[in-house]
């Protein structure tokens, strides 16, 4: 699978997911990387990057959030 990944200092996150998951950002780097594909027509290579997007999916379908401080808790 295919995706690109930024390198953030983590020391200072107050929360992190149970399993090992991407970070929010780097879910959205990808995407922009598939529109770019998607854009060009080449759904060859497309293809591994949409699945590693689809493995980074939480318990209720979504992704990570971008905004930062707001946890919803049921």
């Amino acid at each position: 699978m295919k995706h690109w990944e930024v390198k953030q200092d983590t020391s200072n996150l107050y929360w992190n997911p149970p399993e090992q998951q991407a970070t929010s950002i780097d879910i959205e780097t990808t995407s922009y990387a598939l529109l770019y594909h998607d854009h060009k027509k080449d759904y060859t290579s497309g293809w591994p990057i949409l699945k590693w997007i689809l493995k980074q999916r939480n318990s209720y379908g979504g992704f990570a959030s971008t905004q930062k401080g707001f946890w919803v808790t049921r």
